[in-house]
């Protein structure tokens, strides 16, 4: 699914950066390197339907509150997004 995803985002942290486990028990293990991906066009974007399990998570900027709330309703509700705030109001409307 990264693959996926990084045909059309920019990959800014993966695998490539050094990603090494090290401790015992590491040669049993089955490891993903914590994958940082940019959708530069997140209305176009297939962040919003692919869903990489793991340690990945896409950015997507947006120009304004309102441009942020329609992003998530892309995904329909089936991927997770957090919400930082301050301001209560814009929480609530959220």
């Amino acid at each position: 699914r990264v693959a996926q995803l990084a045909a059309q985002c920019e990959v800014l942290l993966s695998a490539r950066d050094g990603f090494a486990p090290k401790g015992e028990g590491v040669g049993d293990g089955a490891f993903f390197a914590p994958t940082l991906l940019l959708a530069r066009d997140a209305a176009a974007s297939d962040a919003h339907h692919v869903e990489a399990f793991g340690p990945v998570t896409t950015l997507m900027p947006y120009g304004d509150f309102d441009e942020a709330l329609h992003l998530a309703t892309l995904g329909r509700g089936s991927l997770v997004g957090t919400v930082c705030t301050k301001t209560p109001a814009l929480a609530a409307q959220a």
